[in-house]
C-alpha cells in the first residue's frame, strides 16, 4: 500500500518514542514558540502604537481632561470635526473618532469620566451615524485599533459583540506589531513617521479633539460612497438595537453622576437630507422618536440651522473651521446657561 501524508502511521511511529524525548522535543518547541512571540512584539517597544511622534488629537484630548472640565463633547467625525473645543468659554473636552457608535461612546465615557470630577454638561451627538455604526468590527476589517486606543481604550475595553469577536480583537491586538507598524531595520528607523496619518496628527491647527481644516466641498463632491455605508450599517437591527441599548445606559450613568446631558445634531447642507437613502431616514426617525419617549432630554436639532451656509462645509455632513467657529457662538450661551445650575 502507497504512504501517505494523511496516514496516521507518523504518529504512531512518534508516540513509540522515549517519553524523555518526545518531552526534549516540546520544550524546544515551546522556547522556538515563546522566542518568536516575544520578537514579533519588539515594534511595539520601539515604535509609538499610533504611528505618530508626540500627541495625536485623541490622546492629547484624553490629557486634556481635569477638574476643570465642565463639558464633554462625544461623538463621530462630524464632532471631530465641528466642534471646536478651544472656542468656547466653559472649560471644554471632545472625545470624538471616525464611525464612532454609542456603545463605544459608552465605554469612552466608563473609562475618562474619572478624569473629570467637576463635569457639568456631556454633549452626545444626535444623528443616525453613531446609531447604526458598528466600529469594532470596522477596526478589526482593517487591523487598526487606533480610533479607540487614541481615547485611551485597551482592547480589552472595546464593546465586542460575543466571545467570537472578542477573541478575535484580542488576537488583532496581539498581531498588531506584526501586521501594521514598521520592521525593525534601519530603514524602517529612518522613516518611523512616514505612517503618521493626517487624521491623528494634522499638520495645520493641531489641537487637542479638533480636526482642523480650511477644506470647502468641492463641486465634484459625490455623497453616493457615504450614503451607500451608512445604508448597509442601517440594515443591521441587532446593531442598531445595541447602539440604543447603551446610548440609554450611557445617559442614565451621566445622569446618576450629576451631569446634563444635551444631544445635539450638528448641522448638515441642506442637499444631504435631500439625497439621504430612505433606509437612513428611517433610522434617523427611529433615533427621533426615541428620545421622545424621555421629555427631559435636552434636544438641540440644528441639522437645518439656517445660518450655515455652503462654506461652512468640508462636505455635505462635516463642517470646516469657519463652521465650528459659528456653531460654538451659537452653542456657547446655552453651554454657559446649563453649566451654571445642574439639572
Amino acid at each position: 500500500m502507497l504512504s501517505s501524508i494523511f496516514s496516521f502511521e507518523y504518529f504512531r511511529r512518534y508516540a513509540a518514542l522515549p517519553r524523555a524525548e518526545r518531552r526534549w522535543h516540546a520544550q524546544i518547541a515551546a522556547v522556538l514558540i515563546a522566542v518568536a512571540a516575544v520578537c514579533s512584539q519588539v515594534p511595539r517597544f520601539l515604535y509609538p502604537l499610533s504611528g505618530c511622534t508626540g500627541p495625536t488629537i485623541g490622546s492629547a484630548a484624553v490629557a486634556s481632561l481635569s477638574d476643570r472640565t465642565e463639558v464633554l463633547f462625544l461623538g463621530s467625525s462630524h464632532v471631530l470635526f465641528g466642534i471646536r473645543p478651544q472656542q468656547y468659554s466653559v472649560p471644554s473636552t471632545s472625545l470624538a473618532a471616525t464611525w464612532l457608535d454609542y456603545s463605544c461612546m459608552r465605554r469612552v465615557v466608563e473609562k475618562n469620566l474619572s478624569r473629570a470630577p467637576n463635569l457639568k454638561v456631556a454633549v452626545i451627538e444626535y444623528d443616525e451615524l453613531p446609531l447604526v455604526a458598528d466600529l469594532v468590527s470596522a477596526l478589526l476589517s482593517t487591523k487598526d485599533f487606533r480610533p479607540l486606543t487614541e481615547l485611551s481604550l485597551t482592547p480589552l475595553e472595546f464593546p465586542a459583540a460575543g466571545l467570537g469577536q472578542k477573541l478575535e480583537t484580542m488576537w488583532t491586538a496581539f498581531a498588531y506589531p506584526v501586521t501594521s507598524m514598521p520592521r525593525v531595520t534601519p530603514m524602517a528607523w529612518a522613516k518611523r513617521n512616514d505612517g503618521c496619518s493626517p487624521l491623528y496628527q494634522p499638520r495645520l491647527g493641531f489641537a487637542p479633539g479638533y480636526y482642523f481644516t480650511e477644506a470647502v466641498t468641492p463641486p465634484t463632491f459625490n455623497a453616493r460612497i457615504v450614503f451607500e455605508v451608512l445604508t448597509r450599517a442601517s440594515l443591521k437591527e441587532d446593531v442598531v438595537q445595541r447602539n440604543l441599548r447603551n446610548l440609554g445606559e450611557t445617559i442614565s450613568e451621566l445622569r446618576r453622576r450629576g451631569v446634563t446631558v444635551v444631544l445635539l445634531r450638528l448641522p448638515h447642507v441642506r442637499a444631504y437630507d435631500l439625497e439621504r437613502p430612505a433606509a437612513v431616514t428611517a433610522r434617523w426617525r427611529q433615533l427621533q422618536e426615541w428620545t421622545r419617549a424621555d421629555p427631559s432630554l435636552i434636544v438641540l436639532d440644528w441639522g437645518a440651522r439656517p445660518e450655515f451656509k455652503a462654506a461652512d462645509f468640508c462636505d455635505m455632513h462635516h463642517l470646516n473651521v469657519f463652521g465650528a467657529n459659528k456653531l460654538a457662538l451659537l452653542l456657547d450661551g446655552q453651554l454657559r446657561v446649563l453649566c451654571g445650575s445642574r439639572r
